[in-house]
C-alpha cells in the first residue's frame, strides 16, 4: 500500500491504523530482576546462613527443579493467585533445590530463601527500564503492571520518580 507509517520503536500506531493507549507490563524479570541474578542471591542467602555455595551450583540445582514449572502449568495448579499459594509453591521449590545441593531444607533455610525472595530491597530494575518507560510517557502512552500478588509489582511502580501507571 501507499500509506506510510510512523517509524521508531514507539510509534502508536502499527500498520492495522490501532493506536496504542497502553503497554502493560509484567514486573518479575521484565521489569525487575533479583539482584545480582537469582542465582547471586540465592547463593548469598544460604552463605549467610553457613552453606557457602557457588552460584553455579545454584544454576545446576534450578535446572533439576525446572520440570516443577511445567507439571504446575500442565495440572493448573495456579499457585500465583494468593500469596499463600504462592508462598506454598516457592517452598517447594526451594526445598527440592535445598536438597539437590546437599543442604538442609528442614532447619528454617527455605523459609529465609523465601523471606530473601520477597524481600523487595533484594530487587533492582533492569538498566533500560527507565528509559524505556520514559519514552512511552513522552509519547503519551499510559504505563501499567499486570503481575502476581507478590509485592514485587509495587515495588516497580514505585521505583520511578512519577507514578508509572498513568
Amino acid at each position: 500500500s501507499g500509506r506510510r507509517f510512523e517509524r521508531g520503536p514507539y510509534h502508536r500506531r502499527h500498520e492495522g491504523g490501532v493506536r496504542f493507549r497502553a503497554v502493560l507490563f509484567d514486573a518479575g524479570e521484565t521489569l525487575v530482576h533479583p539482584a545480582p541474578s537469582f542465582p547471586g542471591l540465592f547463593a548469598r542467602i544460604v552463605g549467610e546462613a553457613g552453606h557457602d555455595r557457588d552460584p553455579d551450583d545454584v544454576v545446576a540445582a534450578s535446572a533439576a527443579v525446572m520440570h516443577r514449572f511445567s507439571e504446575a502449568s500442565r495440572e493448573g495448579d495456579l499457585w500465583t493467585l494468593t500469596p499463600e499459594s504462592s508462598r506454598a509453591f516457592w517452598l517447594g521449590v526451594y526445598e527440592r533445590m535445598l536438597v539437590t545441593l546437599g543442604l538442609p531444607a528442614t532447619d528454617g533455610l527455605r523459609e529465609t530463601l523465601y523471606e530473601g525472595f520477597t524481600d523487595l530491597g533484594n530487587y533492582a530494575l533492569f538498566d533500560d527500564v527507565p528509559e524505556t518507560l520514559d519514552r512511552l510517557e513522552h509519547a503519551g502512552i499510559s504505563r501499567g503492571i499486570v503481575s502476581k500478588p507478590s509485592g514485587i509489582a509495587a515495588a516497580a511502580a514505585r521505583t520511578r520518580s512519577r507514578p508509572m501507571c498513568a
